[in-house]
């Protein structure tokens, strides 16, 4: 019999797709962060899971099929899977059941819902013990050419993202107690007396020699605003986890004008995330059309980007759908 957690030591509670990783799992994520930055993390940590979900559009997607329910296992397991089951289509979790072939494929796999169902199939064409050739009944789908879920990538920028909130908290905060009066316990009075002097700005204050030993004095904390400098940087690492997720982003913060080349100077390594996760979607779309004779399709789902500004404003350079036309016929020329 497992042991319960104990719910006192919980900061926050955790979200389903938490639960499911264990008490272990829990208790690190969950009880080694203040209440306050624990709020920053799930807030960060929804919103990049947000972004990244929503950057994918499916297209003409077989009945019975969610598109949020694809993104999200793709999200979280990096691995899902097509298959036929009582006369119609599903896609669910997939994960290696078998050994995988030269080109690093699982020549199997396993299917499974959250409700406890699996599913055998095969994914590849092998021949089993017997030389028997087994036929692939299923269409695998990756998240990224790299085959590792972007959650953890998210989770981890996440975390940091809520250490700079909670830095720039601190430091606010002590902008609010510039000084702090030192006082003998016999002195209260007469520290209430400088306090309400220093609230109306009053800078003279008069001490009799018999009271002298009680007289409060101030100390300077002297905390240094800083909270400034600590956005700029939150806004670097929100951005670098944007080009993760293949969104647009500009890693120039400046205040003077800003040149085109400067905006687009990342534009490169962005395009590169995209093509990671929509070149395995593509596959996915061309041999499950093969496979089962569906219609699918799938495209970037943000219409604009930085790219579409800047040409606009400029009246020059190509914008993202050009670019990304530019790309398509390059590598076609390439293949």
């Amino acid at each position: 019999m497992s042991k319960p957690i104990n719910e006192a030591n919980i900061t926050e509670w955790p979200f389903e797709d938490d639960l499911m990783f264990g008490r272990n799992w829990v208790r690190q994520e969950f009880t080694s962060m203040g209440v306050s930055q624990g709020d920053y993390y799930h807030a960060w940590y929804n919103l990049l899971k947000t972004i990244a979900m929503s950057t994918i559009k499916w297209n003409d997607v077989p009945a019975g099929i969610d598109t949020r329910a694809m993104e999200y296992i793709l999200l979280h397991f990096g691995c899902g899977a097509i298959f036929a089951e009582s006369g119609g289509l599903m896609f669910g979790q997939a994960s290696f059941a078998d050994m995988v072939n030269m080109y690093y494929n699982p020549n199997r796999v396993i299917i499974t819902s959250p409700a406890g169902q699996w599913w055998y199939r095969n994914a590849q064409f092998w021949a089993d013990e017997q030389g028997v050739v087994q036929e692939p009944n299923c269409v695998v789908c990756w998240d990224s050419m790299t085959r590792r879920p972007l959650l953890w990538t998210l989770k981890m920028y996440a975390k940091r993202l809520a250490q700079y909130d909670a830095v720039m908290d601190s430091n606010i905060d002590a902008q609010l107690t510039p000084w702090v009066i030192a006082a003998p316990a016999d002195g209260k009075k007469q520290a209430d007396k400088m306090k309400a002097k220093l609230k109306r700005r009053e800078q003279y204050w008069e001490v009799t020699q018999p009271g002298a030993e009680m007289a409060p004095y101030v100390l300077q904390t002297g905390a240094p605003f800083v909270a400034e400098n600590i956005a700029k940087a939150k806004t670097i690492l929100l951005n670098e986890a944007l080009t993760y997720c293949g969104v647009d982003n500009s890693m120039i913060d400046k205040k003077e004008r800003v040149q085109t080349a400067e905006v687009l100077s990342n534009n490169e390594l962005i395009m590169a995330m995209r093509r990671s996760r929509l070149k395995m979607r593509e596959e996915f779309c061309r041999a499950s059309n093969f496979r089962f004779g569906t219609q699918m399709s799938v495209e970037w789902g943000i219409e604009g980007s930085l790219a579409d500004i800047v040409a606009a404003l400029s009246g020059t350079g190509l914008n993202s759908l050009q670019m990304q036309q530019l790309m398509m016929a390059q590598q076609g020329g390439e293949q």
